[in-house]
């Protein structure tokens, strides 16, 4: 009767938090954010917190920037390439994807007279290890999140003679070193990165435009010729009503503000939508620009830290283990989100509304008949999972920041997280902070994180360009010892 109880319960909820999704989320998406001008009140801009730089010369992009033309200045053209040098062929026509083949074994001539007892000269490419597929071009994030099980699907794969375009956009609040090690470790993946700064928090509260001031005096002046900075001057009041408003706008903006901006675009180009602390993988990326023939949109499978590398978010205990806490071994939990597509499908089934490819709402009823068109032309829309437990896409770094920052995250966030643990005075003292980080305890007090040994030398314990910059993120490699 128990479990019957808890089936019928479960199914309730389920219906009623769809009912709640589209009540409160997508119909609003649809109706009010399609209508609306983007237009900042007049009184938010005299209150603009940058200095424009007078000097007429150029030294890098940002440097004489002038933030009340930063739509008009900032037009981008994209550039066409050829996938040539990602891959080498062999004598007998095929072709083997160089990134992911042991070169060093395929221009061994031992390793063609012993492909058979007659020498045959039909050899297949050599895969490096975390490499799968003929052409050694599927990393592992995508064969084991997927292809390995769909053998159909993997058929379906192809080379494609120009590489896809990807435009990278990208909301930040004060996530300064996760932006440097993003730009930084996927400059060579993506071609356009869409930064989206905000004079106000998604609480409401008025803050300085930090980042545009850095890129101003030269931050990452080599990399900002691929850089647009999308600028959000103004708070909708209705985001301190809201916390689904706050949050949708500002990906919603982002999208429909910097799109329009790049030039050159094609429709099999691919737009990805992430928050400054998750970080994907950049050979997942590769892949999706080389390759034809998978479907969409496309979910990354994040692996989950909290606070720092070193603890692990679990996966939420079930009834029994509400019972008997310690009868089982926490186990970890993978976080999924939806995070691109092309721009075809962007265009065509999310009208340019990046929050609704990030919520993934294609087969609500309001979307639905779009999505039936877009799939009739001759695209294959099918979700699918790149990343899984121990063959991550990226990492999601959650808290992952000083006390400092940390206690900047609690006050900047919106009016209706729950609990809103940056109204507690208490909470947002960096000592205590600090503790929370050492011990691996949440705010409410509850200690459910997995503690992982430091191992700096684990390609999945962080991002590759976080281990090789170990000196600037020793605090997020390693947990803290003593107060």
């Amino acid at each position: 009767l128990v479990g019957i109880g808890l089936i019928s319960l479960s199914v309730q909820q389920s219906k009623e938090a769809r009912d709640m999704i589209t009540e409160n989320f997508v119909a609003p998406l649809l109706d009010h954010f399609e209508k609306t001008n983007f237009k900042a009140n007049s009184s938010f801009d005299k209150q603009r917190p940058f200095k424009l730089v007078d000097d007429a010369s150029t030294k890098w992009k940002f440097f004489n920037f002038n933030l009340n033309n930063w739509e008009e200045d900032q037009a981008l053209q994209l550039k066409e390439t050829f996938s040539d040098p990602y891959f080498i062929r062999l004598d007998n026509g095929k072709q083997c994807f160089r990134p992911g083949t042991d070169l060093s074994v395929l221009t061994n001539a031992t390793f063609f007279s012993e492909l058979s007892p007659f020498g045959s000269s039909k050899p297949k490419c050599p895969c490096l290890k975390g490499y799968f597929g003929k052409d050694c071009g599927i990393p592992e994030a995508a064969w084991f999140g997927h292809f390995k099980d769909h053998p159909k699907a993997r058929s379906a794969l192809r080379p494609r003679s120009r590489p896809r375009r990807i435009i990278h956009g990208v909301p930040v609040n004060h996530e300064f070193d996760f932006l440097e090690a993003r730009i930084r470790s996927l400059s060579e993946v993506v071609d356009v990165f869409v930064i989206q700064e905000s004079n106000f928090t998604t609480f409401g509260a008025f803050k300085e435009v930090a980042f545009l001031h850095k890129l101003q005096q030269g931050w990452l002046r080599e990399f900002q010729e691929k850089v647009i900075y999308s600028y959000l001057p103004y708070f909708r009041e209705k985001g301190r009503e809201s916390g689904w408003y706050a949050d949708a706008f500002i990906r919603m903006y982002l999208s429909k503000k910097a799109l329009p901006m790049i030039k050159g675009k094609r429709d099999d180009d691919l737009f990805l939508l992430l928050d400054a602390d998750e970080l994907p993988n950049p050979e997942i990326l590769l892949f999706l620009k080389l390759y034809d023939g998978y479907t969409e949109p496309i979910k990354f499978g994040l692996r989950w830290n909290v606070f720092g590398f070193y603890w692990l978010k679990s996966e939420d205990p079930s009834f029994l283990d509400r019972l008997w806490p310690n009868m089982r071994a926490k186990s970890e939990r993978l976080l999924v989100l939806t995070v691109i597509c092309t721009l075809g499908m962007m265009k065509e089934v999310f009208k340019d509304n990046a929050m609704l490819l990030r919520r993934n709402v294609y087969e609500e009823p309001e979307l639905a008949a779009r999505q039936k068109k877009y799939a009739q032309s001759s695209h294959g829309v099918r979700e699918w999972t790149a990343g899984t437990v121990g063959h991550y896409a990226g990492f999601h770094c959650s808290w992952c920041y000083s006390p400092e920052g940390i206690r900047t995250k609690l006050l900047s966030a919106q009016k209706h997280d729950s609990p809103r643990w940056g109204d507690y005075p208490e909470k947002t003292n960096v000592t205590y902070i600090a503790g929370l980080i050492r011990s691996g305890a949440w705010f409410d007090g509850t200690k459910t994180f997995i503690s992982v040994p430091e191992n700096k030398t684990d390609e999945h314990y962080a991002p590759k360009y976080i281990l090789d910059h170990s000196d600037t993120f020793h605090n997020l490699l390693e947990r803290p010892k003593s107060e």
